[in-house]
């Protein structure tokens, strides 16, 4: 390559040196031939503001210095850390997630050397460097604890605002939502199956005895062909082709109490949405990876190079995304590309619905007032941050930053009376901006981040909408059967049992003896017997009719086993899952909630940080338990004795 540019190269030199002996004119020009480009008049040097050329490389410098003076002398390592914070914030980076959760894992290793001092000043230096992060109340709470064990209210106290700070973050707000889908659909479907399983318990002698008075030669194939179809269709095409006969659910609909009605209808309206709940997990969990976790990335780190890319190109698909062009903009203007942030934010002043969002539109007028003060448009910049005080007179960053144009513009008389104002509204928050005064973008002006329901309400927008993960996950669920017979079965079923509630009746009933579970009709009108009885058991033990002895002892020996069946099962059902005994006994609602808080608290005790979130490590005892693992413990340990003592207790008949 260079050969091949010497030879035009030495061309063009030469014909320059020739074409200056024979003007007579040196090759360079004067410099004062060159007309010097004029500023537009709407620019003003003396106050435009300087951007900041560190980046994320400069605080892991920083950070490395740290590290190495750290051992010799802490003075010099917390000047370091400083250094960071405010680097951060020229940089354009809002929160270091990293380094932080390095510092409290130091924390962590000091409080276990019994050095708690020093494990608060770190905790403290970590919130310094990233505010808002759930893990540092976490810090505190374990903190507390080690300090003084008896201690809970303060562990209480930190855990609650650790909680409160999840709920503030948008990505872990949307996985915790994610989480509750997730969780709830796992509780509808345990506490959905052991109550078909307890119906089935109770209710199939019934069903059993009535079928057979009807269909008396073809009973025992019917009832073993829908046995085999229950079991094996599942097996072969998942649980899609039983909703067809969802229906017939209105056979155990005659038999039911009032709360076992309301409890079937319930399911069955859950398993008729399923569809949409599948939908609706999936659409929770994308916050996690998708372009509203990008937008909410970006916002907090303008060097998040992935998160850049993701919301450039959703600028690209879609030009009238005004979110993502609010963020895109505020992004640029962070990492010193104003020109560029001026065009996003303009753009994004023009595609949002200003009546409709105010308070984002404020957060992109003050942002877009940064930018131009940062390119010198003072005048500009000044009618843009009074648009924003007018649409969010709330909000202390548009005086305060009109406080500091007019300061740079001498204007003192009007930079006092913004100052008050800011001072009015978070007189706090101004007193920690006006400590520093770096005539740089990112340090002098203040920006406003979109509200946190802004990126919420982008989420949940399509919430219902069809994904290909859940797609997939009906298909491996249910088979061949489509999506739309869910919801249809469902009708079907709430249209059956609305014609037998309008009844006002029971149907036919054949009760199992209560000694020998054999039929024992009962008559329409009369209400359902507490101790029903088959004919030939009122013979033998009402009305002393005399028999052969041995007949006799025979039937005893059948009622005993029949009653020692049913007084273990029953406490066998106790011991295995609590909450089991009531929906046997009758007590739907009861046992339903037992099996739902039994589940909540056992997935609790599982994943405690839930089943999307990625838990940080903060270098944790092994073999310490934490108060809140013990809680759930006995938490779970009171539910199972709870069951236990009334399985124990169950004397009533099934």
């Amino acid at each position: 390559m260079r050969r091949r540019l010497s030879l035009p190269l030495l061309f063009v030199l030469a014909l320059a040196a020739v074409s200056g002996r024979v003007t007579g004119v040196s090759a360079q020009p004067a410099p004062a031939e060159v007309p010097p480009v004029a500023a537009p008049a709407a620019v003003d040097p003396s106050i435009a503001l300087g951007a900041d050329p560190r980046g994320y490389l400069e605080l892991v410098n920083l950070w490395r210095n740290r590290a190495s003076a750290l051992p010799d002398d802490p003075e010099a390592a917390a000047e370091q850390l400083d250094r960071i914070a405010r680097a951060a914030v020229a940089a354009g980076i809002q929160r270091l997630d990293a380094f932080a959760v390095a510092l409290l894992r130091e924390a962590r290793a000091a409080a276990a050397a019994e050095r708690y001092p020093e494990a608060a000043r770190l905790v403290d230096e970590a919130e310094a460097l990233a505010p808002g992060l759930p893990e540092i109340h976490d810090s505190r709470a374990s903190l507390a604890l080690d300090e003084a064990p008896w201690a809970l209210h303060s562990w209480t106290t930190h855990s609650i605002k650790g909680l409160l700070a999840r709920l503030d973050d948008f990505q872990r707000r949307l996985l915790l939502l994610g989480d509750v889908v997730l969780v709830g659909l796992l509780i509808a479907g345990l506490a959905g199956i052991l109550f078909i399983l307890a119906q089935v318990a109770r209710y199939a002698l019934h069903v059993f005895h009535d079928l057979g008075q009807a269909f008396p030669s073809t009973m025992r194939f019917v009832l073993l062909a829908a046995i085999v179809l229950v079991l094996a269709l599942p097996l072969i095409y998942g649980f899609g082709p039983l909703l067809l006969v969802f229906p017939l659910a209105g056979v155990l609909w005659s038999y039911q109490s009032g709360s076992e009605r309301v409890l079937t209808a319930i399911f069955i309206v859950l398993l008729g949405t399923s569809p949409w709940l599948v939908r609706m997990g999936d659409r929770l969990t994308e916050a996690g990876t998708g372009t509203s976790q990008a937008l909410h990335a970006l916002e907090l780190n303008a060097a998040d190079g992935r998160a850049m890319e993701t919301v450039q190109a959703a600028v690209r698909a879609d030009a009238t995304d005004w979110q993502a062009q609010a963020v895109l903009g505020l992004a640029y203007k962070r990492l010193g590309r104003l020109d560029e942030a001026e065009t996003a934010l303009r753009a994004a002043v023009e595609a949002v619905d200003q009546d409709a969002h105010e308070e984002a539109a404020a957060a992109i007028l003050n942002n877009l007032g940064n930018t131009l003060f940062g390119l010198g448009r003072g005048a500009q910049a000044e009618e843009v941050y009074q648009k924003a005080r007018r649409r969010a007179p709330e909000a202390p960053e548009p005086p305060f930053n009109l406080h500091r144009l007019y300061t740079r513009s001498d204007r003192d008389d009007e930079a006092d009376q913004a100052l008050e104002k800011a001072s009015a509204i978070d007189a706090q928050a101004v007193a920690v901006w006006s400590q520093d005064d770096d005539p740089t973008v990112n340090r002098y002006v203040i920006d406003m981040a979109l509200p946190g329901g802004t990126l919420t309400g982008r989420a949940m927008a399509h919430l219902f909408a069809d994904t290909p993960l859940a797609r997939r996950g009906w298909v491996m669920l249910a088979g061949p059967v489509p999506e739309m017979t869910a919801p249809l079965a469902a009708v079907a079923t709430l249209a059956v049992f609305g014609l037998l509630g309008a009844r006002r009746r029971r149907m036919k009933l054949t009760w199992p003896c209560m000694r020998c579970a054999r039929p024992a009709p009962t008559p329409l009108i009369e209400a359902p017997p507490v101790h029903p009885q088959c004919e030939q058991c009122v013979n033998l033990f009402v009305r002393n009719i005399p028999v052969d002895r041995r007949v006799r002892f025979q039937k005893e020996q059948t009622v005993a086993r029949y009653a020692a069946f049913r007084r273990w099962g029953t406490r066998a059902l106790g011991l295995l899952v609590p909450g089991t005994v009531d929906l046997v006994r009758g007590n739907p609602l009861r046992g339903a909630a037992m099996v739902a808080a039994t589940t909540v608290l056992a997935v609790w005790l599982v994943w405690p940080d839930g089943l999307l979130l990625e838990p940080v490590t903060l270098g944790v005892d092994p073999d310490a338990t934490p108060v809140g693992r013990v809680v759930l413990i006995a938490g779970l340990a009171a539910l199972w004795v709870t069951s236990l003592l009334r399985a124990v207790r169950w004397k009533e008949p099934v």
